[in-house]
């Protein structure tokens, strides 16, 4: 006999070999579903946007427990050795109206500020890349952050990254042509086959939320050929590098890892299902695109 875990479950134990029957609405901060947190911001053009690194904000305030971590958000009271307001408390008395903060997802290690993405849909829920919780926190202390701001009348805006992913779970052998770094549309040797981590299957996720995995044909390059060890820029056969960017470097498309391919459907639909998950998951008042 096999047992499987229930693919329609909400939440699962440890490293997925359980489902569980949870009750979500305990699991979220108190008042999260709330509808008074609506702070409309008159004139975007006037606004105060403060971006904010989650360590800087509170390594420097001595009172803090959560130093460096989202629940830094939620210390209210604090004050420095001059009896001067701290934490959120400086922010609403400086007048911000929002602020934005720096990618929440997991990235392909635990020292990574988020933009080294790895998985969108894990924002420090599932066991993987070496831990549960994200450089920051669990998905629970992110959204109580979002919450507490919110409360004290700043919108919060979260710093998103869907140009490419670092951290694949598996190689594939792919066809490629090495580019010049410094001219992006200049070929400068013959098509090759590369080894490429283009595999992303998040195996500790199982498929929560999502059932949608990545391979080559979602990504048009890399910077690494696995096979020879060798960092490069290799765009794969058959791609090209998006178009309406910066035409530094010729090309500037490509930053890192492996470089998403938009002009695929599916990829643009998955990552359409992605933004409506996450603003139901974080209702957040707004995104900066990276």
């Amino acid at each position: 006999t096999q047992e499987a875990v229930d693919p329609y479950a909400k939440s699962a134990g440890v490293n997925g070999n359980r489902g569980m029957v949870v009750d979500l609405s305990l699991t979220d901060p108190a008042g999260w579903n709330s509808a008074d947190l609506k702070n409309p911001i008159s004139n975007y053009s006037e606004a105060i946007i403060w971006e904010v690194h989650v360590r800087d904000f509170s390594n420097t305030i001595a009172d803090s427990q959560y130093k460096g971590k989202y629940l830094a958000f939620t210390e209210t009271g604090l004050v420095n050795e001059h009896g001067q307001s701290v934490g959120v408390d400086y922010l609403k008395q400086l007048g911000i109206d929002a602020v934005w903060l720096p990618p929440a997802f997991k990235g392909e290690s635990l020292d990574n500020v988020g933009y080294g993405v790895y998985d969108l849909y894990d924002l420090g829920e599932f066991d993987q890349k070496g831990s549960i919780p994200t450089k920051y926190g669990t998905r629970r202390e992110y959204q109580h952050a979002i919450k507490t701001l919110q409360k004290q009348g700043i919108k919060v805006f979260a710093d998103i990254v869907l140009n490419s992913r670092i951290g694949g779970d598996e190689t594939e052998i792919v066809q490629a042509i090495k580019q010049d770094w410094n001219n992006r549309l200049q070929q400068v040797g013959d098509k090759v086959e590369i080894e490429a981590w283009t595999k992303y299957k998040f195996p500790g996720r199982k498929g929560k939320y999502s059932d949608f995995t990545w391979n080559s044909a979602y990504f048009n390059g890399i910077d690494w050929d696995e096979r020879t060890q060798q960092s490069g820029l290799y765009l794969f056969d058959g791609k090209a590098w998006d178009s309406k960017v910066s035409k530094e470097n010729a090309n500037y498309d490509y930053l890192m890892g492996a470089d998403v391919n938009f002009a695929n459907p599916e990829v643009r639909e998955e990552l359409l299902r992605w933004g409506k998950w996450y603003f139901e998951t974080a209702k957040l008042d707004g995104v900066r695109l990276d």
